[in-house]
């Protein structure tokens, strides 16, 4: 998931910087590199802090599934087709982020 919100600011940022584009320097778009920044920082959390708290796993996981919806949206409303493609791809990281989460508090109870 990170990988695809890294890719997503890029896209974002260079449709908001490119010239002669139909969304560039609006506010749309900046509001778009905001979000995928924010899905950014958050995934780069899920990833480096395994050992967090469940209630924060969870917490941000549903961040980053509003935020892809929401930058999905943005992106289908500024005809961004690219960022489109990415937050598909993104919500497909989460579900499997979803599913492994699933998976390791299975192993968990079974061992305990």
């Amino acid at each position: 998931m990170a990988i695809v919100a890294a890719a997503g600011l890029i896209a974002s940022l260079f449709a908001y910087f490119q010239r002669g584009g139909g969304i560039s320097h609006t506010g749309g778009a900046a509001l778009v590199i905001v979000s995928t920044a924010i899905m950014l920082v958050a995934t780069l959390v899920l990833a480096l802090a395994q050992g967090a708290p469940g209630w924060l796993r969870g917490l941000l996981l549903a961040g980053c599934l509003i935020d892809d919806l929401g930058t999905g949206l943005a992106a289908y409303f500024l005809h961004a087709w690219l960022l489109v493609a990415l937050m598909v791809v993104g919500l497909a990281g989460w579900l499997i982020a979803m599913l492994a989460g699933r998976g390791g508090a299975a192993a968990r109870e079974a061992h305990s």
